[in-house]
């Protein structure tokens, strides 16, 4: 019931905001970036901060050097540009707080740029602004993308003045390639996107040779940071990322061509997903599921055949727009073929797709329509009606989009406020309450206990590497079963001749002979159900 009054309190307001439509785009600018201000700072400070989070943040506040991060980074899959900015901050203060400000205002930020330079209506900002991405995934979750996001609404501001602007595009879409693999992908797209539309218009926009100039130095700054993400992204050898476990699985059971069928169908979901990020509602878990993609083959079939369909309507609303369908074409079946060919992901990384495709809508506007792709084709008359008719629903069809995520955006966030992200900052508090912050602590699996490092400020014992650390480090664990954690604490007990606090994020059901141990506590209530815990008192037997 909470839940339902707090979504029709934020839908009131939204509404209040669209009906009034202020007279004054600066002063409706400001009173949007205003309330989502507000709104997102109750949201940041009721948001528990899970693993991929605090993972950053720890390896930025123990790397004692520049080249010490890097070195670290090569484990990580990402580009340096969120970890530098971290880093900096980490030298001031440990508290990981700090990162969730720095963030919100990336995300303030990213929301004002929008809000005040984009060309759609004022109930299309609002709806978007409130929307799943903007307003709960890149808002409260603190991660790079957001990063991401502010250089990308950024390129789209300046960018109807681009051909003056070539130098300052480049250095945004530098920084942009430096964020993650899908805004390296998205940055390299824009950038093919205003090659290819400055060959076509080379003749109506000559450069004179100063400016040829700034072309060639904008060039040149765009692919060196482009080549330098590449390194920093290329995994070593003895790296061991983990990969999608259910695609492991079926992998296991399944023929070669059940696994390819299967494996393209979970790609081109992630395009349902992306446009249509409605969770399971009635699910405490809510977090990266879909209310149509469920196990149930119907279901699935359902929103696969959907994907297909947002994919060909998409294409078909792009069409009169050839540099734009470029775009559109180019950076969504990059991003697909990244997640078809290296890494499934999860809903983070799938709202680069929509991402992508708003931008596509956003920079649409600047260009005129064209019939030449039509025309060439040679299509039926039958065909180009449709076309017609498709494109002359384009807002209804933007406008379905927006609601949706609004919807979805309001009800994650809501969700958020009403149950903890992750149990990990409750944990902490009650060990240092109950003053079992001094005690050897033991921790596993290492991948959902190491937040406990970043708030209580020390190393933990992972088994799965056998030694103490903060950050997980992806190149030398050895995961292990229950047995094999108890049998570390056996043999931590009797080296340190000391009690063990044993965290796990499953409850311990084995018992060792030479051991007590006793539950302390449990925390099993948080949105991440791999970061629910159980504390445990270990005590060598006398």
């Amino acid at each position: 019931m909470s839940v339902y009054l707090l979504t029709m309190l934020l839908l009131k307001s939204m509404t209040k905001i669209i009906k009034t439509y202020l007279k004054s785009h600066t002063t409706f600018t400001g009173w949007l970036v205003l309330m989502f201000t507000l709104i997102s700072l109750i949201g940041m400070i009721n948001h528990e901060m899970w693993r991929d989070e605090l993972q950053a943040w720890l390896i930025a506040v123990n790397s004692s050097s520049i080249p010490g991060l890097f070195q670290t980074l090569k484990y990580e899959g990402h580009p340096a540009l969120w970890h530098i900015c971290l880093y900096v901050i980490s030298r001031f203060t440990h508290n990981p707080i700090a990162m969730q400000l720095f963030h919100f205002s990336i995300s303030v930020g990213s929301i004002y740029v929008f809000t005040r330079f984009s060309t759609f209506s004022k109930s299309h900002k609002v709806l978007f602004v409130f929307g799943y991405f903007p307003f709960f995934e890149y808002n409260l979750i603190s991660r790079s993308y957001s990063l991401g996001i502010l250089f990308i609404f950024l390129f789209c501001s300046l960018f109807p003045n681009r051909y003056r602007n070539y130098l300052i595009l480049s250095v945004l879409l530098a920084l942009l390639a430096n964020t993650s693999i899908f805004g390296w992908i998205i940055s390299i797209c824009l950038a093919m996107t205003l090659i290819l539309e400055r060959i076509i218009n080379r003749n109506a926009n000559k450069l004179n040779s100063f400016e040829q100039g700034k072309l060639a130095l904008s060039l040149s700054i765009f692919m060196t940071s482009v080549m330098i993400a590449f390194v920093q992204m290329l995994p070593p050898s003895d790296a061991q990322f983990h990969g999608n476990k259910g695609q492991q699985a079926l992998q296991q059971s399944s023929s070669a061509l059940l696994i390819s069928v299967k494996h393209l169908s979970s790609t081109l979901l992630t395009v349902w997903k992306s446009y249509i990020p409605i969770p399971k509602l009635f699910e405490h878990d809510f977090w990266n599921t879909n209310i149509l993609t469920a196990e149930a083959i119907p279901l699935s079939a359902l929103a696969l055949i959907l994907s297909i369909t947002l994919l060909f309507l998409s294409v078909i609303l792009f069409i009169r727009k050839p540099i734009i369908l470029f775009l559109y074409l180019s950076g969504t079946f990059s991003i697909l073929l990244f997640i078809h060919e290296v890494y499934l992901g999860y809903l983070r990384h799938y709202g680069h797709l929509f991402m992508l495709f708003l931008v596509c809508v956003w920079l649409s506007s600047y260009y005129k329509q064209s019939n030449i792709l039509i025309e060439k084709m040679r299509v039926l008359e039958s065909i180009k009606s449709f076309v017609a008719y498709i494109s002359s629903r384009k807002i209804q069809y933007f406008t379905g989009i927006l609601y949706i995520h609004a919807f979805a955006g309001i009800f994650a966030f809501s969700m958020d406020l009403i149950h903890p992200f992750s149990a990990s900052q409750e944990v902490a508090s009650f060990i240092r309450n109950q003053q079992l912050d001094k005690m050897l602590i033991v921790g596993s699996s290492d991948t959902a206990v190491s937040p406990l490092a970043a708030w209580l400020d020390r190393e933990i014992y992972y088994p799965d590497i056998r030694r103490s650390a903060s950050f997980v480090p992806w190149n030398d664990r050895q995961p292990v079963d229950s047995q094999g954690v108890l049998n570390q604490v056996s043999q931590l007990t009797t080296q340190n001749n000391t009690d063990v606090l044993l965290v796990l994020n499953y409850q311990l059901n084995l018992k060792k002979s030479d051991l007590t141990i006793t539950e302390l506590s449990r925390f099993d209530q948080s949105i991440v159900s791999s970061e629910r815990y159980y504390l445990y008192l270990a005590q060598k037997n006398r």
